[in-house]
């Protein structure tokens, strides 16, 4: 939570002192949503991004030569007068020495933004939304909790019992929706308090402790420096007290504010970049995995097509066997077969009895080769698709950035496969389609011009 008030108002009085009688510099952006002020030797960085507000100092690095816009020339070698954040709020205030304020709202959602504005609180200018914010006068938030409710320990008790039906948890939200989650669930877990007890149940004796240690994280904040709380490789909590309902195992503490952030930002981005990488493989092997699922059906289905080879010689022969019978111009008749008994037989009345054979077993040659190539392709995918299906199995437990990058190097090849598909994604198929026209004739059609000539050089007779 580097953008809850607890640690806005211990950065503020951490970099305040910095910043007195500082002059900006310049004013930019280089990333999207991050906002950067150069003041004297440091970087001041402002995000509005909704997946990750914050603010942190830094040393002035190096611009980059791309992609990086001026913004605010009018507060351009203004002088920095103070920097407070506003009670109980997460909007941080820099005052300027010309009556010009610059207003930070770091509210974790897209209603972020930063403003320049004048003693009347009318804006000036604005990160997000310039056109229509300018001119307009900016709105601060209702409050949302009344301090009184802190020196109050009977107004406390109803605000809980107002929401008698409520978990001991949603209650204190309620009543002090200034904690969040992670600061309701320490009250609770320093005063004794199951967080699933039902508001109403809880007696006053444990409203009165819980109220005590509500006022006493606001009143007088345990400065044992801030801690940033992982879960193995995942950057879990920032927190500025120590939170004893979670292990200490992985804590990580710091004397300043600023550092803290700035390492949990760091922390925060490259892990967001690894779940990025990480997600972006799985997407592709998934991808290809479908399309691989896919081919493989089609192939199976012209498999079944292109079996017909030995019907179609059985039909050749039995042709033959019975050609005295046969009249010329007999378009369909019915011959015995010893072994499987009457077959109809479909027949070409342009041809004579014995070109009729011919194409019958003309059309065995082609379904057997068809039907090799079809085996052939079928074999190839099934392998693939058992690969990229154990490629899945072993990317999940992959769960660090070097665990992710060995796996890349294991699977080098199928991957830059598998990525350069995600980019162009046409599926493997065979060169020509399989139809089945009437009289049970098979016709093999190529996609293409050259694969007509591919046909015509290989798997014609």
């Amino acid at each position: 939570m580097p953008t809850h008030y607890l640690t806005l108002d211990a950065l503020s009085r951490e970099l305040d002192p910095l910043l007195r009688s500082s002059t900006i510099r310049e004013i930019f952006t280089q990333n999207k949503n991050e906002l950067i002020i150069s003041v004297e030797d440091l970087w001041l960085h402002i995000s509005v991004d909704p997946q990750l507000n914050y603010f942190f100092a830094e040393k002035a690095g190096r611009r980059a030569r791309r992609n990086s816009v001026d913004l605010f020339d009018l507060i351009i070698g203004s002088i920095i007068e103070s920097m407070a954040v506003r009670p109980f709020d997460r909007t941080l205030t820099i005052a300027l020495r010309n009556n010009r304020f610059i207003v930070i709202q770091l509210y974790g959602s897209a209603a972020s933004n930063i403003f320049v504005t004048d003693e009347t609180t009318k804006i000036l200018d604005a990160f997000k939304s310039r056109k229509t914010l300018v001119g307009t006068t900016l709105v601060i938030g209702e409050e949302r909790f009344h301090p009184a409710i802190l020196d109050d320990p009977q107004r406390f008790r109803a605000a809980m019992k107002k929401k008698a039906s409520k978990s001991a948890l949603a209650a204190l939200k309620a009543a002090a929706p200034v904690l969040g989650p992670v600061f309701a669930r320490e009250l609770l877990h320093r005063s004794g308090i199951t967080e699933h007890t039902l508001a109403g149940d809880l007696p006053d004796s444990d409203l009165d402790r819980l109220h005590s240690e509500t006022r006493g994280i606001f009143a007088a904040p345990e400065m044992q420096g801030a801690r940033i709380y992982s879960s193995g490789d995942e950057v879990k909590i920032f927190s500025m007290i120590p939170l004893r309902h979670l292990p200490e195992a992985g804590v990580e503490k710091f004397p300043g504010v600023n550092e803290a952030v700035r390492r949990f930002v760091m922390k925060t981005s490259r892990s967001r970049t690894f779940d990025d990488e990480r997600a972006g493989l799985e997407g592709a092997i998934r991808s290809d995995l479908e399309r691989s699922r896919r081919s493989l059906e089609m192939v199976e289905a012209q498999l079944a097509a292109a079996g017909r080879g030995d019907e179609y010689e059985r039909l050749g022969k039995l042709i033959l066997e019975n050609i005295n019978r046969i009249g010329k111009g007999t378009r369909r008749i019915n011959l015995t077969n010893p072994a499987s008994g009457e077959e109809t037989v479909s027949l070409d009345p342009a041809l004579t009895p014995a070109r009729n054979a011919e194409e019958y077993f003309q059309k065995a040659k082609r379904a057997r080769l068809a039907l090799t190539a079809s085996g052939t392709r079928a074999v190839s995918l099934r392998r693939k698709v058992a690969r990229l299906e154990s490629m899945l199995l072993e990317l999940e437990q992959r769960r660090t950035p070097e665990r992710l990058s060995d796996f890349r190097k294991e699977f080098t090849k199928t991957l830059k496969n598998v990525e350069s598909r995600e980019k162009n994604p046409k599926e493997e198929r065979l060169p020509f389609r399989i139809f089945e026209i009437a009289g049970g004739f098979q016709v093999l059609v190529g996609k293409s011009s050259a694969n007509n000539d591919l046909l015509t050089s290989k798997y014609q007779s």
